[in-house]
């Protein structure tokens, strides 16, 4: 087995034998998550080497190609520099169009960078969801790029746990979505942001129904619990915290540069208003967003104006006053 092969394996077998240690000293989640997404990326620096050894090497701004099928590399290579870091793999694996779903393993990194750096309280459990989201990347990159099969590469014993944790998470996901089905939301979008939550308390994503009426199945009359830290919401606060998370960008953009707010409070009924979505998340009102005098979009910021833009409301309250 080539060596960066072999290394990139036993980082993520090490990676595995860490977790279960963890369950008894959680000083391993931290081992456990630098080595898995150490070895993700050595899977990666592999297949670039079979291309050409050059491609492992950083060199900012330069990308490889395909012309015909054949590899091209005419860029002199530094006698000393560093291996690439995880975007220039990115950038790279693109070039030489290896199209991957990186969601799972930006998820891990930002994981990992958390526990490392910012003393994080994320949990066990949100370990395990984020091992299990790269694991279906880990197999497909071994099946389909490095045309091996992970049963043949990995320890046997290592492999099942890997499998088991993947098994059990998607149980346990396909559980809670399926209980969240159980509600009546105002809009489709409302399910898909509380499914796909983290809670902020510990990062786990599973979050569930902890008591709604039999009677009335309306989404805002149930509370919702996560199934890690038991952190409880009803359905206010836990919009809330969906909304400051989904739109965290937005908001800084919002804050600092004076950009249109990404949620407003509802003219109809003062709930929240999602003005990228375009619908509010605690009633089913269709919000005026083209100005009843004038014609012109209402921006964000002025959805308080009942139908009208800025300029009218404050030209219709000058006539009134007169």
């Amino acid at each position: 087995m080539d060596k960066l092969l072999e290394n990139a394996i036993n980082s993520i077998e090490i990676g595995i034998e860490d977790f279960k240690l963890s369950l008894q000293d959680e000083r391993r989640i931290i081992s456990c998550a630098r080595n898995i997404f150490s070895g993700i990326l050595l899977l990666f620096k592999y297949k670039l080497s079979q291309f050409s050894p050059d491609l492992i090497v950083s060199r900012v701004g330069v990308k490889p190609t395909l012309n015909n099928g054949k590899f091209e590399w005419t860029i002199k290579v530094p006698e000393h520099g560093n291996t690439v870091d995880y975007q220039e793999i990115k950038d790279r694996l693109k070039a030489l169009q290896i199209d991957l779903n990186w969601t799972g393993l930006d998820d891990l990194r930002t994981y990992r960078n958390e526990i490392e750096h910012y003393h994080s309280t994320i949990s066990l459990q949100s370990l395990q969801e984020k091992i299990a989201k790269t694991f279906e990347l880990v197999r497909y990159f071994i099946i389909h790029e490095l045309k091996m099969q992970p049963e043949e590469i990995f320890k046997k014993q290592i492999w099942d746990i890997l499998v088991c944790i993947h098994t059990d998470y998607e149980t346990e996901k396909q559980k809670s979505i399926d209980e969240l089905k159980q509600l009546d939301f105002y809009h489709e979008e409302i399910f898909n942001t509380i499914s796909n939550h983290s809670c902020t308390d510990c990062g786990y994503d599973l979050i569930t129904v902890q008591v709604h009426s039999k009677e009335n199945h309306s989404a805002d009359c149930a509370s919702y619990l996560c199934k890690s830290c038991l952190k409880t919401w009803n359905y206010d606060d836990l919009i809330e915290e969906c909304l400051g998370k989904k739109y965290k960008l937005e908001r800084w953009d919002y804050g600092r540069y004076g950009a249109e707010p990404p949620v407003v409070d509802c003219p109809e009924c003062g709930g929240q208003y999602d003005c990228i979505e375009k619908f509010c998340y605690n009633c089913d009102s269709e919000i005026q967003e083209i100005c009843l005098d004038c014609g012109n979009s209402i921006s964000a910021s002025e959805l308080e104006y009942a139908g009208f833009c800025g300029s009218c409301f404050y030209l219709i309250e000058k006539l009134s006053d007169e």
